[in-house]
């Protein structure tokens, strides 16, 4: 992934603080709505628990991690190269594969060859939806980048609002299978444009970013109020093409577009945020976390559990992170050898192909 990958001295501190923001947030998406399943009121109101009520709230705020992710790849650009490539293959099997295998180190679960098989199939057989969306987004990235490059200001923006309209109402009021709910590479070209948009035209630090952030907060509050009225009467008010869901999260973007500051700490940290996803969704562990979290539920009163999960979710993060800066260390001199094998076939083989 062009944008985890960048080295750290590159990196927009305010940017990858935003990251860490987003990953904290599917962690909490995957606690609330994956785990313990949204109330199905079929737009009812009356049929809502007070617990059904708390699971609406937060599944409204943390349902635009997703979308926020995607939104900062857009942000700085994917520059796809057959070792970015590499690179991101390689660590999704890492985790894919090597959690398995630890497990059978462990005797957690026994030895099975289609399993391993399917691991390792990590853009077809996978158990990670947003793997196979985002790499269909690295292969497009090029040309998109080129077509932004070759178009006006004018009609980058008409384009945008074209397809805003095929993805709000074609995808999400009318639920066209193009879309997926938002779980598709599709959407994460409408987000991937939205995102490079704000870079190039919008204002970041000028004399009125004070009044600037203060309007991005104000529409990032009303759009998260939008999300939480359509859940209310609505099934689709979390799909990541939700136009509340997209607008909410492009807000923060803004937000933190218009923030100054550098941290090495948080660079550091942002670098492996994407391995969270993949250890803690990877589903042998996932089983058991979500097992873990639904006893938890049963056991405590909503305050407790809250902050339960919250420690939790936290000890997650710190813990994987921790996790990929070792793998980064001791696997870099390999992926750089293998980056540089790759790169030289690639150019023999434009070679022989003269292109």
């Amino acid at each position: 992934m062009a944008s985890v990958t960048n080295k750290i001295r590159h990196r927009e501190s305010n940017m990858e603080l935003l990251r860490i923001i987003a990953m904290m947030l599917v962690l909490g998406v995957h606690f609330c709505g994956a785990a313990l399943s949204l109330p199905d009121h079929k737009g009812n109101p009356e049929l809502l628990s007070e617990g059904d009520w708390w699971k609406l709230v937060v599944e409204s705020v943390t349902i635009i991690g997703v979308d926020l992710f995607v939104l900062i790849s857009g942000y700085f650009g994917i520059k796809t190269s057959w070792s970015g490539i590499w690179k991101f293959s390689l660590q999704v099997v890492f985790y894919s594969v090597g959690i398995y295998f630890v497990g059978l180190l462990l005797r957690i679960w026994t030895m099975n060859w289609t399993t391993i098989l399917h691991s390792m199939m990590i853009y077809t057989k996978t158990f990670y939806w947003f793997v196979p969306a985002y790499f269909g987004l690295m292969l497009i990235a090029p040309l998109l980048n080129a077509a932004i490059g070759a178009m006006s200001r004018r009609t980058y923006t008409l384009l945008l609002i074209a397809l805003m309209v095929a993805t709000f109402y074609g995808g999400w009021v009318c639920d066209m299978k193009f879309c997926n709910d938002g779980y598709s590479t599709v959407n994460f070209v409408l987000l991937y444009l939205i995102a490079r948009y704000i870079r190039l035209y919008f204002p970041r630090h000028c004399s009125t970013e004070r009044k600037l952030r203060c309007l991005y907060v104000i529409a990032f509050v009303l759009l998260l109020s939008g999300i939480f009225t359509t859940s209310v009467f609505t099934s689709i008010a979390f799909a990541y093409n939700s136009p509340f869901v997209v607008g909410a999260s492009v807000a923060l973007l803004l937000f933190f577009s218009t923030l100054r500051f550098q941290s090495r700490v948080v660079n550091m940290t942002a670098a492996s945020a994407f391995s969270v996803y993949l250890i803690h969704m990877h589903p042998l562990l996932w089983i058991r976390l979500k097992n873990l979290i639904i006893s938890a539920a049963a056991e405590m009163d909503y305050a407790m559990f809250g902050v339960w999960c919250i420690v939790l979710m936290t000890a997650i993060f710190l813990a994987c992170v921790l996790i990929d800066q070792v793998r980064i260390y001791l696997l870099r001199p390999l992926t750089d050898v293998l980056s540089l094998l790759c790169e030289k076939a690639t150019d023999r083989l434009c070679r022989l192909l003269r292109l």
